[in-house]
């Protein structure tokens, strides 16, 4: 599901209301570069989500 804020807040209410445990959520973000080495800023909404759920954020990336 992309993030946004609207999606945000569908999913604390999602998570809240089904009593989901933290251990069993995860924010996945997905990424191609062309560089090996690089510094990229996540979204504040990734930050947003990952301290008002609780949530682990995982990072996967792809070098072309």
């Amino acid at each position: 599901m992309p993030l946004t804020q609207s999606s945000l807040e569908f999913i604390e209410s999602f998570v809240t209301s089904n009593k989901v445990e933290v251990e069993n959520t995860d924010i996945f973000v997905s990424f191609v570069t062309e560089h090996d080495s690089r510094i990229i800023g996540l979204p504040n909404i990734i930050t947003k989500a990952s301290f008002s759920i609780g949530s682990p954020v995982t990072l996967s990336y792809t070098v072309v």
